[in-house]
């Protein structure tokens, strides 16, 4: 009786140091290794969101356009919303208001770098202006977004 030629499948031993072991299970290991590695760097990198930034000042991390836009460029929506939160705060006649600057600037949060105390504000940067407006005694500044559908007062 013949003894069994054994056949490549049967060679990989678990007992055999991996040195030892056929080129195939080597490879196996390697791709496995690779596609590990590839998964970590992915996940780490391909974050939707930046990590939220905690400043005392939100000033410090806003980011202005370097042109300044004159008031021409300022839509038309944000200039009526704004002139009618001025009337309504201060009672004043439509016709006192003026809009007297204008500046795009890139706001640190959704709550315009303006968060109230325990307010949750989506940490991604938002276009939209800096605005200021006066009854012809007294000056606020708006910052708004894109088109004026959020605002708040900076200062009063």
């Amino acid at each position: 009786m013949k003894p069994k030629p054994q056949d490549s499948a049967n060679q990989d031993q678990p007992d055999r140091p991996i040195y030892l072991q056929p080129p195939r299970v080597i490879f196996a290991l390697l791709i496995g290794v690779l596609a590990l590695v590839a998964y970590v760097v992915l996940v780490k990198t391909d974050s939707p969101t930046p990590d939220p930034i905690m400043v005392e000042n939100p000033e410090a991390v806003m980011i202005m356009d370097e042109t300044s836009q004159n008031l021409a460029d300022l839509p038309p929506e944000i200039t009526t919303k704004l002139r009618q939160d001025v009337i309504d705060r201060t009672g004043s006649s439509p016709d006192e208001i003026e809009i007297l600057a204008a500046e795009r600037h890139t706001w640190p949060n959704t709550c315009l770098g303006l968060a109230q105390p325990d307010e949750l504000c989506g940490q991604m940067l938002v276009d939209g202006w800096r605005v200021r407006v006066s009854d012809g005694q007294r000056h606020w500044l708006y910052r708004t977004n894109h088109n004026g559908q959020t605002f708040r007062l900076e200062t009063e």
